[in-house]
């Protein structure tokens, strides 16, 4: 292990001479998002521009008295070829394995903004030792109607299709989304989809339905539901009330508190539900002459409207960044999860440097 380790940090720094030496773009990575029970390190190097990047690195895991170090390579390009864009990602098994030296999984991901009556089509393929799983998608150009509610957002129609084969599975995906203004403050989005499967019948259609309502209201900024059900029967319904944006000053670094309150209900296809509420609260600009940068403090409340106490949770995140100089920033992030059996502390640091 110590060698392989040692060989691993010597090519990752190599890398990093080389590309600092030879591009005009560079930078150098490293974060950590450890936990209680467990040690976690990524360190790479990345050489691109806007136009593609080339991103090398390895991820270190160890927990359980073992190391696991998981090499990935990414691959970006968004304007190599106008309207294209392309992503893959080589992931590699655990080097610090006995089964070391397999194939690895190719992720890749391409994009064409086409334009004219197909104005999306994207493809995916993820290759494993086990098998392929390919998809192709097309979304349509947006319809818009002269259909009209109280002089609200015309009805915009949008269509789109998936196919989708893994490992010789073949299932197909329909969908039609519509969005309608009810008046100037109501817009009401629909999202209705039918599956189907080689060889058997096309499945029950999946519902997913969201109206939001700018509220004229000096204590509530705006009212959301959703309603969804899938395939199988499962179904959620949620009311969200999002408050006006309490702020201290004008300026960008002034302490600003957003706060959003959910109630949602889960049904189950056999019938079984549960219905809990949520209570998130965030706070920005919390900069002190001390620490500088930026910062943020997120609250999240979640309770389970029954008498079960595993319902309940809670969680306190703190982010921090820093921009110490020129093409350098500098993260940290503190998080505490909180049920009624566990209290579970993370944290993690990233730092960026580019050359």
């Amino acid at each position: 292990m110590t060698a392989k380790l040692a060989l691993l940090q010597s090519a990752v720094v190599t890398a990093g001479w080389c590309i600092s030496a030879c591009a005009a773009a560079q930078s150098f990575h490293y974060s950590d998002s450890s936990s209680a029970d467990k040690l976690q390190t990524r360190v790479g190097v990345a050489l691109g521009d806007g136009s593609g990047l080339l991103d090398a690195g390895v991820t270190l895991v160890g927990q359980g008295g073992e190391t696991e170090v998981l090499p990935k390579l990414t691959f970006e390009s968004s304007d190599l070829v106008q309207g294209l864009d392309i992503e893959s990602v080589l992931r590699y098994a655990d080097w610090n394995a006995a089964s070391a030296g397999g194939q690895p999984t190719l992720d890749t991901k391409v994009a064409f903004d086409a334009g004219g009556p197909v104005d999306k089509v994207e493809g995916a393929l993820l290759r494993t030792a086990s098998g392929d799983d390919a998809s192709l998608s097309m979304r349509f150009s947006e319809h818009q109607t002269d259909f009209s509610v109280l002089g609200g957002d015309a009805l915009g129609v949008r269509g789109g299709v998936t196919v989708r084969d893994a490992s010789g599975e073949r299932t197909a995906v329909s969908t039609v989304r519509t969005s309608l203004g009810l008046g100037s403050s109501v817009n009401v989005e629909s999202a209705l989809s039918v599956q189907a499967e080689q060889g058997a019948a096309a499945l029950d259609p999946a519902l997913d339905a969201r109206v939001v309502y700018n509220a004229p209201l000096p204590f509530v900024e705006r009212i959301e539901g959703t309603l969804a059900r899938g395939a199988s029967g499962d179904g959620k319904t949620a009311l969200s009330l999002l408050f006006p944006e309490l702020a201290s000053g004008g300026d960008v670094s002034a302490l600003k508190v957003e706060t959003k309150a959910t109630l949602e209900e889960l049904t189950a296809q056999d019938g079984d539900g549960a219905v809990r509420m949520g209570l998130t609260t965030k706070l920005t600009g919390l900069g002190t002459p001390l620490l500088g940068g930026t910062s943020s403090l997120i609250l999240t409340l979640e309770r389970g409207l029954d008498a079960d106490p595993s319902s309940r949770s809670s969680s306190l995140a703190y982010d921090q960044t820093w921009a110490p100089g020129r093409g350098a920033s500098v993260g940290f992030n503190f998080k505490v999860q909180r049920d009624p059996n566990d209290i579970e502390p993370t944290m993690g640091v990233k730092w960026l440097k580019q050359f």
